[in-house]
């Protein structure tokens, strides 16, 4: 997972020691925003999984994919790039 640290006029986001982010701002609001981008990784880790689980069932072969799952695809997709 990423790490966060202060700055002077914002907050600075690395993994494993390399800077990748920068949120700027000091308010609680930017801090929550620091922490979801830090987050983002393991979140689409976590829907990258949970997609791949419900189509490696084979139970599911037949049936509808669930608008929790079609949902979780289409962000997957955003957070790739392959969406506007």
């Amino acid at each position: 997972s990423w790490e966060i640290e202060e700055g002077s006029y914002g907050f600075d986001l690395f993994d494993n020691k390399k800077q990748v982010a920068y949120v700027d701002g000091l308010a609680s609001a930017d801090l929550a925003r620091a922490h979801l981008i830090a987050a983002a990784p393991d979140l689409l880790a976590v829907a990258v999984a949970v997609v791949d689980a419900w189509h490696a069932d084979d139970a599911n072969m037949e049936r509808t994919e669930p608008p929790h799952i079609a949902h979780a695809r289409a962000a997957i997709a955003r957070a790739k790039g392959d969406q506007p």
